[in-house]
């Protein structure tokens, strides 16, 4: 099976649901720390972000895979959206509203490997943005604002996490690869018996 269509199946109504209704929180949150206008517009684009996936995905779940790019590119928006919201909250520029953009980021990147890692382009769409968010923010706080001694131990301890990430992506990709396959070999393994069988009979 196609493994965008395997995840859009998995992808279920209830799912995009879940996850506009965390929005809405996550909206009220922003306003609280910031203001009503920009939460109601990263709401505005959250919604037609996963509305778009919500329509796009049954479709390819039913096996019409000329659906498969514009699925991708509805959950590569949702992802940006998400991004650009940590990047409104880092400029806030108080520390709580920063820290919390960096757990974002990390909790994005690691959500995003747990639920995409079953197609290589959803996987790359969903872990990109964050991490990159994620190198630029903190790289550029650290050395706008310590010694470069301290910036440069930081950073290497940034970029040590962003490369256990991301080996973490790969592992589970290659297992889920070796697991396609294992089931296909398995399947023509059966048919082949099935047809010596009626052979035989």
């Amino acid at each position: 099976m196609n493994p965008i269509v395997a995840k859009a199946q998995l992808d279920t109504k209830d799912q995009v649901y879940w996850r506009v209704g965390m929005s809405c929180i996550v909206a009220l949150t922003v306003a609280i720390a910031t203001n009503w206008t920009i939460a109601l517009t990263w709401l505005a684009f959250i919604s037609l972000g996963e509305g778009c996936v919500k329509w796009c995905g049954p479709k390819v779940a039913a096996g019409q895979v000329r659906y498969a790019p514009y699925y991708v590119i509805a959950i590569f928006s949702v992802v940006m959206t998400w991004v650009s919201l940590t990047y409104l909250l880092w400029q806030n520029g108080s520390e709580l509203t920063r820290l919390v953009a960096v757990i974002a980021l990390f909790t994005m990147a690691t959500y995003s490997i747990l639920n995409g890692h079953r197609s290589l382009s959803i996987l790359v769409a969903c872990v990109t943005p964050p991490l990159t968010m994620l190198l630029f923010l903190v790289s550029s706080y650290l050395w706008l604002n310590f010694p470069w001694t301290i910036a440069s131990i930081a950073s290497i301890a940034l970029l040590g996490a962003i490369a256990i990430i991301l080996v973490n992506a790969r592992v589970l990709y290659l297992a889920g690869v070796d697991l396609r396959a294992a089931h296909l070999a398995l399947s023509e393994e059966r048919d082949s018996l099935e047809l010596r069988v009626q052979a035989r009979t």
